[in-house]
């Protein structure tokens, strides 16, 4: 259930983001790309005109691309995305221009030509600061959605997904719909060094921007960019993996930030990388705790605000509240004790690899996927090994009965009672292995004053 739950979370949280922002975007003027008045004044006419059936069958046995379809493509049918009467149907017309315009075509060569043209136009319209803004987010979506001939995603869009997701002066919904379109080639990012060396850079130069300061796009595209780096290198040089831990002992990002800062170092520590394993371990646990107990203490306070208006109020508490502990309804949401769940099997999985069967002794060369307990010895790969343990064990729990005494009961078994500072004693406490003594008198109101 949890691994599937993570990729819910994942894809939801980019669907949102992305949706939000460009909603909330006033909605502006939008012109064609060459200024004039466009020749279709919808999709829809675009779609029944002549020229278009001419377009394509032009392409159906073509041996290039003419400049008469060139200029179909410049001034009629790509311009449409960009046009106000379009814009309630925005998608279906980004959908339709990949379905209409993009299918039939029998050489690859013309395909990779008009790919480059749409690929073209859209960067361009991306980074249009008089273009709409929900236009331009659709406009680098659009680039990422380009297939080659085999219905695979067209790899000479990864150059110009990349320069928009690491440009700083691009809108940030942008920048998020470049790095969604880049997360859809997987393994495929490494296919070339030239397609590795623009994601890379492009993905060094989010992480090494300032702390998000709770700007929730700017934690997506670090967290985003993290999961992409495991796909371009089977181990991190130094400098990679240095920075990857700073964002992971950084406290002033976000959790989620730091949580899949864990699981990048994770997947692809190795000899080279130089991690300090010893920190690193004791970072993933300290945060561990700190998620938990955030947790926690917001169940409390919200269990005394309940508890101290119904005293005042003289009413019941609000959703059958009467006490804390067993039997008490959840102070925390479900989707919220599962995204813990979800924080720690990710922490596991950075300790360990995944499975819960590193080795605890010795480093491993290229140990990509083996967890930091793969980099690590003796005693710090024990406690590595064992964390992951304790943390997968929490995390199933937590999965399987969702509520904030299951979170509590999680802190418990990461901040044992032996670490917890013994209570300190009041004058006239017995001390511990004395007997009572009849002459001493108890400190005053020690039984309550009101009988």
């Amino acid at each position: 259930m949890l691994p599937g739950s993570k990729s819910r979370f994942l894809s939801a949280a980019g669907r949102v983001l992305i949706v939000a922002v460009m909603l909330t975007c006033a909605i502006g003027d939008a012109r064609p790309q060459d200024g004039g008045e466009p020749k279709h004044a919808n999709w829809t006419k675009l779609e029944a005109a002549d020229a278009t059936r001419e377009f394509k069958e032009r392409l159906k046995e073509a041996g290039s691309l003419d400049q008469a379809a060139r200029t179909f493509l410049v001034q009629d049918a790509l311009p449409q995305l960009a046009i106000e009467e379009n814009r309630s149907s925005i998608e279906r017309v980004r959908r339709r221009i990949r379905e209409l315009l993009l299918t039939e075509i029998g050489n690859p060569q013309v395909l990779v030509a008009v790919n480059a043209v749409i690929a073209d136009f859209m960067e361009s319209l991306a980074r249009d600061g008089a273009a709409d803004p929900v236009v331009r987010v659709n406009a680098a979506l659009l680039i990422g959605e380009l297939r080659n001939q085999e219905g695979k995603p067209w790899q000479d869009a990864v150059p110009r997904l990349a320069g928009l997701a690491k440009d700083p002066k691009a809108m940030p919904a942008v920048r998020i719909a470049a790095v969604s379109g880049l997360s859809r080639y997987g393994a495929s990012l490494a296919a070339t060094p030239e397609t590795m060396a623009a994601v890379g850079q492009a993905v060094m130069a989010i992480l090494a921007e300032p702390a998000a300061d709770g700007r929730p796009e700017k934690d997506w595209l670090a967290g985003r960019a993290l999961g992409l780096l495991p796909w371009l290198v089977q181990e991190y040089p130094q400098p990679v993996a240095d920075q990857i831990a700073k964002i992971l002992a950084d406290e002033s990002r976000s959790i989620d930030v730091r949580v899949r800062a864990a699981a990048a170092l994770g997947a692809r520590a190795g000899t080279k990388s130089a991690v300090d394993a010893g920190q690193t371990v004791a970072a993933c646990e300290a945060l561990a705790i700190r998620t938990l107990a955030a947790q926690v203490e917001t169940a409390e306070r919200k269990r005394f605000e309940e508890h101290y208006r119904h005293f005042v109020g003289g009413k019941p508490a609000e959703h059958g509240h009467t006490a804390a502990g067993k039997g008490a309804a959840t102070m925390i949401p479900e989707q919220v004790v599962r995204r813990e769940a979800w924080r720690l099997i990710t922490l596991a999985a950075a300790l360990d690899g995944g499975d819960g069967a590193t080795a605890t002794a010795g480093p491993r060369a290229g140990a990509g996927g083996k967890g930091l307990a793969g980099v690590a010895e003796g005693a710090v790969a024990e406690k590595a090994t064992s964390l992951a343990a304790t943390l997968r064990k929490a995390a199933l729990a937590l999965d399987a009965a969702p509520s904030d005494q299951a979170v509590a009961a999680a802190l418990e078994l990461l901040r044992p009672t032996a670490k917890k500072p013994k209570p300190q004693r009041r004058d006239g406490d017995q001390p511990p292995g004395e007997k009572p003594d009849p002459d001493r008198q108890a400190p005053p109101f020690e039984a309550s004053p009101f009988g």
